[in-house]
């Protein structure tokens, strides 16, 4: 099973969750932000997600509804050692695509996706700590159920940091 958590960045609140039996997360941001779209109503400016999730019809889609991706080039080395600029145009990329890959060079992207890190690497290491790396149950509902568990404990728990942060009490 394949488990991804959206999270905002700043709050690292898990807004999106879900379980799919493919091996790569590539193909899942769309699915993911119509998820969040049903959810809340609203759609996220930006999208931040590791080179697993590269898709590039996932780019053009989320580009074109007026999201801006933020997804690692992926080879970068490779490509510079074989002469090849990793932010070029490739040929057949769609105008989104071609806009990610140039945006994807500047100094400016480097700050932002670097939020990606923290982001998303903490919910998903809280959910490990509670012990969510292998299943005590089959199939997709039951794998789901207990993912949505996981995500409501961390919800919970980021509201107590949160609030204790802020000064709120927690009551």
């Amino acid at each position: 099973y394949n488990v991804q958590f959206a999270t905002t960045v700043g709050s690292s609140v898990i807004v999106g969750a879900d379980v799919v039996n493919a091996g790569t997360d590539g193909g899942q941001m769309k699915p993911m932000v119509e998820q969040i779209e049903h959810r809340y109503q609203t759609r996220p400016d930006e999208y931040l997600a590791d080179g697993g999730f590269v898709s590039l019809s996932d780019i053009t889609d989320l580009e074109k509804s007026g999201i801006t991706t933020y997804l690692p080039i992926m080879e970068q080395d490779q490509k510079r050692a074989k002469g090849i600029d990793p932010f070029a145009p490739v040929k057949g990329d769609s105008e989104e695509v071609k806009r990610w890959r140039a945006r994807m060079g500047t100094e400016a992207t480097g700050e932002i996706y670097r939020q990606r890190a923290v982001t998303a690497e903490f919910p998903n290491a809280t959910c490990r700590n509670r012990n969510l790396k292998q299943f005590g149950v089959r199939g997709l509902h039951k794998v789901k159920a207990v993912t949505l568990w996981q995500a409501l404990a961390h919800n919970i728990q980021r509201t107590f940091d949160l609030r204790r942060k802020t000064g709120l009490a927690l009551v």
